[in-house]
């Protein structure tokens, strides 16, 4: 669930060499984010020292590597700092399981999508054609290099790439509120009615944007939604976490293959430079 988004933005536009460059740094923060959190958590234990600040150098020198290589980047940092300072105090007040604490986790992993598919390669390579009127590095790679319209103007916002991250960031949080109905809130009428409204908002939403996104997403959410109602029902209580585990690994799976299939839709929703 927090590396799929990153997959599905990296492929969503086109794969590229800074888009790998993300994943790498994507998946080193992650690991520094779990490692630091635990440290946080124990109060500063000792042994938990060392792996934080190893994923956390490694985070580090990856990451100005790639702002390096993609400095318009830099745009976004303030919002991933606030998210990460979000997740960091969860952990240190030992909510990182609480409803609030999930969205953070859910909200950065998402967002991953949004920053990967602007840096594929038919985003880029369409705003070059479509953005006569800008200097040649604007054209070359307007989201990576360019700050000429601000901070955060619409044109480093490829619209397919924001839809991904919004189908991640309600899919991911619908999957919270399932797997607390399955585990730690096993039984529990207040959760459960929530997880089911939450996803019989999601096939509304899907339903409603279906003549621009096409009906995979709808179809999925559909599927979600029948998940969400019937397996804490006829489940076994004492259903074997890994077997959870197994169906979140399809679910999410089946919601990269419903932003996948937002691929063809790339270039007629590419946002244009006049």
């Amino acid at each position: 669930m927090a590396l799929l988004p990153a997959i599905g933005g990296f492929f969503l536009l086109g794969p590229s060499w800074r888009g790998g460059l993300l994943l790498l740094a994507w998946a080193l923060c992650y690991c520094a984010q779990f490692t630091i959190g635990r440290w946080f958590f124990s109060h500063r234990a000792r042994r938990y020292a060392a792996p934080a600040a190893i994923y956390g150098l490694a985070t580090l020198a990856v990451g100005i590597v790639l702002l390096l290589s993609a400095p318009a980047l830099l745009r976004w940092v303030p919002i991933y700092l606030i998210l990460g300072a979000l997740s960091f105090l969860a952990a240190n007040l030992h909510q990182e399981r609480s409803l609030w604490g999930n969205a953070v986790v859910v909200l950065a992993a998402s967002g991953i999508c949004l920053l990967a598919s602007s840096l594929g390669g038919i985003f880029a390579n369409n705003l070059q054609v479509s953005s006569p009127g800008k200097s040649l590095v604007c054209q070359t790679d307007y989201a990576v290099y360019c700050w000429a319209d601000g901070w955060l103007p619409a044109q480093v916002i490829p619209q397919v790439g924001l839809a991904g991250a919004a189908i991640f960031a309600l899919a991911e949080f619908g999957s919270v509120l399932f797997v607390k109905t399955m585990i730690r809130e096993r039984g529990s009428h207040p959760y459960y009615y929530l997880s089911v409204g939450w996803n019989i908002v999601l096939v509304g939403l899907a339903l409603f944007t279906s003549h621009a996104l096409g009906y995979w997403p709808a179809a999925v959410a559909v599927i979600l939604l029948a998940r969400a109602v019937l397996i804490p029902v006829l489940a076994p209580k004492r259903t074997p976490i890994i077997y959870i585990g197994l169906e979140e690994c399809l679910a999410s799976l089946l919601v990269l293959a419903a932003v996948l299939s937002l691929a063809p839709l790339a270039i007629p929703l590419a946002p244009i430079v006049d």
